[in-house]
C-alpha cells in the first residue's frame, strides 16, 4: 500500500509591485466518483428524493389477499438517518385510463410496507400506462418536499404494485 505524498507547498511569488501571497497547499484528489443517488441528492432542490427507480412487483408479496383485481403504488418515507418518518403527506396525481387522478395520504398509514409506509389504490383492474402517474411528498402547507416521481403501471398480475420509497437528503 502506497502512502500519498504530503501536500506540496506552493512558494509565494514576489515582485516589487505585487503583494506577498500566503502559501497554498495542493491536496491530493480522490478518484472515487459519487454514486448516482449522491449526485442526485447534491443536485436536488428538494429535501427528499426517490431512493431508487420505481419497481413493479406483485402486491401479494405484501398482502396475500391482493390478486389480479388490484393495482396500486406504495412505499415508505425515510429521514436523514434512514429511520421511518410518519405523518408526511404523499400525493398521487396524473391521469389513468383517461381520467384525472388526485389523491392524498400520509406516510405511516400502510405499515405492511414499513413503519412509515403509504399506499394508494389506483384501480380494481390491471391497466398498463406509461408516464401518466406520479407521486411526491408535500409539507403541511402543501408545498413540494420532493420532485414528482413519474411511474408506469402494468397489466401483468406479477407487477400490480409499484414501489417508490423516499429518502430525506437535507
Amino acid at each position: 500500500i502506497e502512502t500519498p505524498a504530503p501536500p506540496t507547498p506552493v512558494p509565494p511569488t514576489s515582485t516589487p509591485d505585487a503583494p506577498t501571497r500566503t502559501p497554498m497547499y495542493i491536496l491530493p484528489t480522490s478518484s472515487v466518483e459519487p454514486s448516482a443517488t449522491q449526485t442526485e441528492a447534491i443536485a436536488s432542490d428538494y429535501d427528499f428524493i426517490s431512493q431508487a427507480q420505481p419497481q413493479a412487483v406483485s402486491a401479494s408479496l405484501f398482502m396475500a389477499s391482493r390478486g389480479c383485481d388490484w393495482l396500486g403504488v406504495a412505499g415508505q418515507v425515510l429521514d436523514l438517518r434512514d429511520s421511518p418518518l410518519s405523518g408526511t403527506k404523499v400525493e398521487l396525481g396524473g391521469y389513468f385510463n383517461g381520467k384525472p387522478v388526485s389523491m392524498l395520504t400520509l406516510s405511516g398509514t400502510a405499515v405492511q410496507y414499513g413503519p412509515s409506509g403509504y399506499e394508494f389504490t389506483i384501480s380494481n383492474e390491471l391497466i398498463a400506462s406509461n408516464d401518466a402517474l406520479w407521486v411526491r411528498l408535500l409539507d403541511t402547507a402543501d408545498l413540494p418536499l420532493s420532485a414528482r416521481v413519474v411511474f408506469d403501471t402494468s397489466s401483468d398480475c406479477a407487477k400490480n404494485l409499484v414501489v417508490i420509497n423516499f429518502r430525506q437528503v437535507k
